[in-house]
């Protein structure tokens, strides 16, 4: 199996997820970006528009290492299968999900933290659902 087969048979949003936060990582690896430029920056954003760090801060894991390649794992995994079995054709909804998460969790650093890249807590809202899920169909 090759990754081309592995990608093409994921899910619309969670394909989307993969293939952004994969680019963001070989450009920002490559020295094409700097990883300065994706980080949550509230002065930059509020005062110089700088809104892409909005989303590029869910999306960067690191440059390529065992912790990007564990996160993306789990990211495959997790994402997946929310958006196959518990939201089933409804790929929307799943993405209207995250934007709703990702909007609490960028409320709650904006409030309380000093946090630049959120996609670890992306990755642990994600598994929180998807234990959720599958505790109610036990």
């Amino acid at each position: 199996m090759n990754v081309t087969s592995l990608i093409g048979h994921q899910p619309p949003v969670t394909r989307c997820l993969i293939l952004t936060s994969v680019l963001l990582m070989v450009l920002c690896s490559l020295d094409v970006i700097s990883p300065f430029t994706l980080y949550l920056n509230w002065q930059l954003i509020i005062y110089e528009l700088q809104l892409w760090r909005l989303v590029t801060c869910f999306l960067f894991f690191g440059n390529f290492s065992l912790q990007f390649c564990w996160n993306t794992y789990v990211l495959v995994f997790y994402c997946s299968s929310l958006e196959e079995i518990a939201f089933h054709r409804k790929s929307a909804d799943f993405l209207w999900m995250l934007v709703c998460g990702a909007g609490m969790l960028l409320v709650l650093t904006y409030f309380f933290g000093n946090t630049y890249f959120v996609s670890g807590a992306m990755i642990d809202l994600m598994t929180y659902i998807w234990g959720r899920h599958a505790d109610e169909h036990l």
